[in-house]
């Protein structure tokens, strides 16, 4: 979940799991902390709900130990979507970049913009 509000920095919110292990559970402010961190970068275009919104996000941890995963969630499907509130099932591919892993799965993900926000692509 990335959240948008008053702040200039996004928050961000998850948790990561391996063999039924928690990895990492918690709330990170992006440029907080360098580990034991989850950074959440929007990318590309799509217009929901006559809104301009992220096409998808790439999310990446950084566990306290300094192993790095980093996954690409693309969205198939909105429910709601409103203008300060997004819920996408969608598709999620990664894993642990150290290992060289690559998983594929689904996946439900959320865009909160309260402040309403404009979203620009950074590219």
């Amino acid at each position: 979940m990335e959240a948008l509000g008053n702040n200039t920095r996004p928050l961000t919110t998850g948790y990561l799991s391996r063999d039924g292990v928690v990895l990492q559970n918690q709330c990170s402010v992006l440029g907080a902390k360098t580990t034991d961190i989850s950074i959440l970068t929007p990318y590309g275009v799509k217009i929901e709900a006559d809104v301009n919104v992220p096409q998808g996000y790439t999310l990446e941890y950084v566990l306290g130990n300094g192993e790095r995963f980093s996954f690409n969630l693309t969205s198939a499907g909105a429910n709601p979507e409103q203008a300060t509130y997004f819920r996408w099932a969608g598709n999620i591919v990664g894993g642990s970049v150290e290992k060289g892993e690559q998983y594929t799965g689904s996946t439900m993900f959320e865009w909160l913009n309260p402040g309403q926000a404009t979203y620009t692509p950074a590219n």
